[in-house]
C-alpha cells in the first residue's frame, strides 16, 4: 500500500529540479544584465563628463550651449535614473548639431545603443521574473492539491482500518515553513 502512495509523487523531484534549474538560470541572467547595465552606465557617464568638460572650456555653465545638454551640472545629469539618461542622450544623438558634441557623436551613439540594449535586457528580465513567480505559485498549488488528495486517501485507509482520525496527519510535517520563519521579525 505504501508503494502505491509513494509513486504518486515520482514526478515531484523532476518538477522541483526544473524550478531550481530555472531559478539558477535566472540568477545568472540577473548578474549578466546587472553587469551590462553598470558597464553601459559607466560609459555614458564618462562621455557626459568629457562633453561637459569640453563645453565648459568654451562657454559658461549658464550658456545655452551648455544648457542644451545639462540643465544644471553634469554631475546632476549622470545621477538621473539610467533609463532617463539613455533617453536624454538618445535625443542628443538624434538632434544635436553642436560642434563639441559632433566630435563625440559616434562614441556617444555607440554608448547609447549599449544602454538601450541593457534596458531591453532589463525589460526581458522582468518578464522572466514574472514567469518564475507564476511557475512557483503553480507548483505550490499543485503540491497542495496532491497533498490534499493524499490526505483524503489516507483518511479512507484510516477509516477502513480503524486507525483513528488523526492517523493521516502523522504523515505530514507540522509547523511553519522555513520561509515564514525567515520573514518573521526576530525578537530584539
Amino acid at each position: 500500500m505504501a508503494a502505491e502512495f509513494a509513486t504518486r509523487f515520482d514526478g515531484w523531484v523532476p518538477r522541483i529540479a526544473k524550478l531550481e534549474q530555472d531559478e539558477l538560470a535566472l540568477a545568472e541572467e540577473e548578474q549578466r544584465v546587472a553587469a551590462a547595465t553598470v558597464g553601459a552606465n559607466s560609459a555614458l557617464d564618462e562621455l557626459c563628463t568629457d562633453l561637459s568638460e569640453e563645453l565648459l572650456r568654451q562657454v559658461a555653465r549658464d550658456d545655452p550651449r551648455y544648457r542644451a545638454f545639462f540643465k544644471t551640472t553634469c554631475t546632476d545629469f549622470i545621477r538621473h535614473e539610467f533609463d532617463e539618461q539613455v533617453k536624454a542622450m538618445r535625443n542628443w544623438v538624434d538632434t544635436s548639431s553642436d560642434a563639441v558634441f559632433l566630435a563625440r557623436r559616434d562614441a556617444i551613439e555607440k554608448a547609447v545603443l549599449r544602454g538601450e540594449r541593457a534596458l531591453k535586457r532589463e525589460a526581458a528580465l522582468a518578464t522572466l521574473r514574472s514567469n518564475r513567480d507564476i511557475a512557483r505559485k503553480e507548483l505550490a498549488e499543485s503540491f497542495t492539491q496532491d497533498r490534499d488528495v493524499l490526505h483524503d486517501d489516507l483518511a479512507k485507509v484510516a477509516r477502513d482500518g480503524k486507525l483513528g482520525r488523526g492517523w493521516p496527519t502523522t504523515f505530514f510535517k507540522a509547523g511553519d515553513s522555513p520561509r515564514k520563519k525567515k520573514d518573521e521579525p526576530q525578537p530584539s
